[in-house]
C-alpha cells in the first residue's frame, strides 16, 4: 500500500492539473480534446524544451507511437483535424506507400493560441502563490524532471 503522503501528493497534482485542463478546454472553444492538441504539438518542429523523440511531419506509425494510440486512433484524429485545415497528408517523396502528416499554418495558429492561454491560466495560478512558494515549487519541479527517468520535455 502507499504511503498516504505519497497518495495525497498524486491526487493533489492531479487534481490541479486536471482543472487547468478544464479551464484551458472551455476558454479554448475549438472542440479539439487532449489527444488532437497532443497529435498537433507532436508534428511542431522541435523546440527548446523539446521531448527527446523527433518533431515535425511524421508517419502515422510514428505518431502511433510516440503518442502510445493505435494506428487506428491516429488516423482517425489525423482525418478529424485534416478536415479542420490544422493538418495535411503528403505522399513520402522516397517511398510513395508512406503518407506523411504536416502541421498547416492554421494549425500552428491553434497551438500558438493554446499555448498563450496555458502561460495565461498556469501564470494566474502562480502569481497568486507568494514568491517563496513559487521558487520553491520551481525547484521541486526540476529536481522531479532530473530524477525522472522518462519523463519528457514540453514545449512551453
Amino acid at each position: 500500500m502507499a504511503d498516504p503522503d505519497v497518495d495525497e501528493l498524486i491526487t493533489l497534482l492531479f487534481q490541479s492539473l486536471a482543472g487547468m485542463r478544464r479551464q484551458m478546454r472551455k476558454e479554448a472553444g475549438t472542440g479539439l480534446g487532449p489527444s488532437h492538441h497532443m497529435l498537433l504539438w507532436r508534428l511542431q518542429p522541435r523546440g527548446r524544451f523539446g521531448p527527446p523523440w523527433p518533431h515535425g511531419p511524421s508517419r502515422v506509425s510514428d505518431l502511433a507511437q510516440a503518442l502510445q494510440l493505435t494506428p487506428a486512433a491516429i488516423t482517425q484524429l489525423v482525418a478529424e483535424l485534416e478536415h479542420r485545415g490544422y493538418v495535411r497528408r503528403d505522399r513520402d517523396q522516397q517511398d510513395r506507400r508512406v503518407v506523411v502528416v504536416s502541421l498547416t499554418p492554421e494549425g500552428e495558429e491553434v497551438l500558438a493560441r493554446a499555448r498563450r492561454r496555458r502561460h495565461a491560466e498556469v501564470g494566474r495560478l502562480i502569481e497568486s502563490l507568494e514568491p517563496q512558494d513559487r521558487e520553491a515549487l520551481m525547484r521541486i519541479l526540476h529536481r522531479l524532471r532530473e530524477i525522472g527517468p522518462d519523463l519528457p520535455e514540453t514545449d512551453t
